[in-house]
């Protein structure tokens, strides 16, 4: 059967680094195993992914080396018994907070006599292997999530369940349960406790810890905690995406408001002036979203003779007037593109990445 990189790498000492995938696209799976995660988590809960695409995730994670998992919705055995047979090499199950749940959870992802998983592994069985019937058992990640006061009591009875593999924390949950804001990189001290007695309790029993954070920083605090028994360190597609988007717009905007255009104004000021004065009818939502399309345009490529209006339709660019000249222009000096933005416009090229390091 395929090896299970995550088991390797725990076995081993180290630090497996997992990416969440809440968009509902294979395209967008297949970017983010290209990006050196050591696994992908497909999220079936909170993430807007329905079983059909979640196939087609794993169908692109699987061109690449990085390892599977699924969040499923719940403990369930018919969404868990599913994801499995389409090649899930690991499940993440919410809200596990007592030994008993833990135990369903285990014997759903288990062949007989570990458990009652039923067999029928219809894509896992070529994803894994011709002995996936005898292999998978051993081979598959089966984590529990940790997300309640309650469970963070239970906590030792739940880790003490044969065939949990590892934990992962979900610490917006946690934070709601323990009186606190639902949020990631928590630094509330009833979580910040709540978080040392579950790894302490995962010492105790050899388990794996796995945490969602919202930024590298954080991870990386998280991990050093950790020693020997290693952390899990999760981030996600969504995040990534906003977080590039808030930086991109926010430079756009401070290079427009950086160019002075002799009248006491910026270029940005004059052109959301002429924006809002002469596109005529709606041109108010207009002056609120100007920024918006820049800042989108800039990480992709214009199209010739084409640009998009506010509600996203294709519109002729020369039907804008100077609001459209005014665009050419402050994209011709803030990267140096030489041509007539007068009428039709000819660049063809992608515009470079506004921030260097920033992908």
């Amino acid at each position: 059967m395929r090896e299970n990189t995550v088991k390797s790498i725990w076995a081993k000492g180290g630090v497996v680094v997992n990416g969440w995938l809440s968009i509902p696209s294979s395209f967008s799976a297949e970017v983010m195993a290209h990006q050196g995660f050591d696994s992908l988590v497909v999220d079936m809960q909170h993430g807007v992914v329905d079983y059909q695409t979640a196939v087609t995730m794993l169908q692109a994670i699987s061109t690449t080396s990085v390892i599977p998992f699924a969040r499923v919705p719940w403990n369930d055995p018919a969404h868990i018994m599913k994801i499995l047979d389409a090649g899930a090499y690991g499940i993440i199950c919410p809200m596990i907070n007592t030994r008993k749940e833990a135990e369903q959870l285990v014997r759903t992802c288990k062949y007989a006599p570990k458990g009652y998983r039923s067999f029928g592994p219809v894509r896992a069985s070529i994803y894994g292997g011709t002995d996936y019937a005898t292999a998978a058992n051993d081979t598959l990640v089966v984590m529990p999530m940790i997300e309640t006061k309650e469970a963070v009591q239970n906590i030792d009875e739940i880790l003490s369940t044969p065939g949990v593999d590892a934990i992962y924390v979900g610490p917006a949950d946690l934070s709601l349960t323990l009186g606190c804001t639902p949020k990631l990189d928590q630094t509330e001290p009833p979580v910040v406790e709540a978080l040392d007695k579950i790894l302490a309790a995962c010492k105790r029993h050899k388990v794996y810890a796995g945490l969602h954070n919202a930024t590298s920083g954080y991870a990386l605090k998280m991990a050093a905690k950790v020693d020997q028994e290693t952390a899990m360190i999760i981030r996600s597609d969504l995040t990534k995406v906003h977080n590039w988007y808030a930086q991109q717009y926010a430079y756009m905007l401070g290079k427009l408001k950086a160019i002075d255009e002799g009248d006491g104004k910026s270029l940005l000021d004059n052109m959301l002036f002429l924006w809002t004065n002469e596109l005529g009818e709606g041109g108010k939502h207009t002056y609120v979203n100007v920024p918006m399309v820049l800042a989108g345009s800039c990480g992709g490529q214009l199209p010739t003779g084409r640009y998009f209006d506010y509600l996203g339709n294709a519109t002729p660019a020369y039907g804008m007037g100077m609001a459209h000249n005014k665009l050419f222009v402050s994209i011709q000096r803030m990267f140096g593109i030489e041509g007539d933005t007068f009428g039709e416009p000819d660049f063809k090229g992608p515009i470079p990445n506004l921030i260097p390091g920033v992908v």
